[in-house]
């Protein structure tokens, strides 16, 4: 079983953090990266067009989908990704990438979105954290 380390409440004051006004989000098409059981969806579903998440655990993909069975969610490698979306959201995702795999991420997406919004965890808040060299 994969562990849940995101709660409601952590996704919450993340999403919060984004200082954008409800317009910003208006009529856009989202994409959550690493999505856990979707839980940022109940964030954006009033503000957005559209919301898809992206993950590679099935257990927390089997749970966002039953959470919420309208949002799609997908079994997609985030550096396999090729769809195009108006903003995309990472929170605590690309501290699993060595210096190699973030730099081509974070230039691939630059081409798929118009606004990438990344948060990282606290040094020691994750197992698998990666320390970016200088």
């Amino acid at each position: 079983m994969t562990p849940i380390y995101q709660t409601p409440e952590k996704i919450k004051l993340k999403f919060e953090a984004i200082k954008e006004p409800d317009s910003f989000w208006q009529g856009k098409k989202v994409l959550d990266v690493g999505c856990n059981e979707g839980l940022l969806y109940p964030l954006l579903k009033d503000k957005v067009k559209e919301c898809v998440g992206i993950e590679t655990s099935i257990e927390y993909l089997l749970m966002a989908k039953k959470n919420f069975p309208e949002v799609r969610f997908e079994m997609v490698d985030m550096r396999k990704l090729n769809e195009k979306f108006d903003i995309i959201i990472s929170l605590s995702t690309f501290h699993i990438l060595d210096d190699e795999e973030f730099e081509k991420v974070v230039k691939k997406y630059s081409k798929l979105c118009k606004v990438l919004i990344m948060e990282f965890p606290v040094k020691g808040s994750s197992s698998i954290y990666h320390t970016r060299n200088e």
